[in-house]
């Protein structure tokens, strides 16, 4: 089975989540896409080598010919074009975050448990192998007692008129890179649960610009850190620290960009592994085809999905921010 997928929008993403891992992907075809103004839709499918394009959403939607729709709007339209799809009786495979809060996520969930269709986030890391390694070598104690876990995704945004700089299309540093090490610890340690103790935010241009999390996943203490204004340490790396030893995992939300494993333990010298490398992307599509053929549930699905965006709410809660920011443009400080 070929599921035909049509895309909502010409953004900048597809090439790298959608096109480029279609094309290594069996029983996938990228056959349309849609923008708001036909000619920019033309021209992203000739560039790209996509057979149709339509003027507006509500036309590839209406096509009988296209199985699925994948989403990579502005976060804000997340929800009412998943919607949208749903009732068209489209499978979904939508960007993260899935929604711009719990509310909205817990729409989605209803509409798609009783659809029969296939509704799943477009969370690639978690369908890359390394994500179920990791819990595995965790949960059998490869550094014994697991006492404290810290993960970061720290990387500038420019310029500022991008759509993550701006609150009412869902932007912030949360939304946009913290749900990354929220989605991955909580993942590894909890089964995707978690519980959110305290939270503090930059607040920059009426969005989180910055926030670090304290939680608690599968009952072990983390800090989620993440940021769009850290110029001299970017990061995306992971640290568990045991009561034997500490694991540092370089690259845990895209491990085909680079992925390595460090482990250190008193009195040794500290072993480097390089864990699988495959692109994230194509499992995600994968797995995305094998759910709408019926042969397996999908990892990120809609409950995966609401779980997370209720965290996500008690972080935004917890820092004192609204969930839809309409906070003054200049930098404060907020949360507990």
């Amino acid at each position: 089975m070929t599921v035909t997928i049509g895309v909502l929008g010409a953004a900048r993403i597809v090439q790298q989540a959608l096109l480029r891992p279609a094309a290594a992907v069996h029983g996938i075809e990228v056959v349309a896409v849609a923008a708001r103004d036909g000619q920019r839709a033309r021209a992203f499918a000739d560039e790209h080598g996509v057979a149709r394009a339509f003027g507006s959403y509500d036309d590839l939607l209406a096509d009988p010919d296209i199985d699925a729709v994948y989403v990579p709007t502005p976060p804000s339209l997340h929800a009412p074009w998943t919607l949208a799809a749903i009732r068209a009786g489209k499978h979904v495979l939508c960007e993260k975050p899935f929604t711009v809060d719990a509310t909205e996520a817990a729409a989605v969930h209803e509409a798609a448990r009783g659809s029969g269709l296939v509704v799943m986030e477009a969370f690639h890391s978690a369908h890359h192998p390394l994500w179920a390694t990791l819990a595995t070598m965790l949960a059998e104690g490869r550094i014994g007692h697991l006492q404290h876990a810290v993960a970061s995704f720290c990387f500038p945004i420019e310029p500022r008129t991008d759509l993550r700089w701006q609150a009412d299309l869902g932007g912030g540093a949360l939304m946009d890179l913290g749900v990354y090490p929220l989605r991955f610890l909580t993942t590894v340690l909890g089964g995707g649960e978690g519980q959110v103790v305290s939270a503090r935010a930059v607040v920059d241009q009426g969005v989180d610009a910055a926030m670090t999390i304290e939680m608690l996943a599968g009952g072990v203490p983390v800090t989620v850190e993440a940021s769009m204004i850290e110029q001299d340490d970017q990061r995306a790396r992971a640290t568990f620290v045991g009561d034997e030893g500490t694991l540092t995992v370089h690259s845990p939300y895209s491990p085909q960009w680079g992925a390595t494993l460090t482990w250190s333990r008193p009195g040794h010298e500290p072993v480097v592994e390089i864990p699988d490398r495959s692109s994230s992307y194509e499992h995600m599509l994968r797995t995305f085809a094998a759910s709408v053929a019926g042969g397996s549930d999908p990892v990120t699905g809609t409950a995966q999905a609401l779980a997370a965006m209720r965290l996500v709410d008690a972080a935004y809660a917890a820092a004192g921010l609204p969930r839809h920011s309409d906070l003054a443009g200049s930098t404060t400080r907020a949360g507990s």
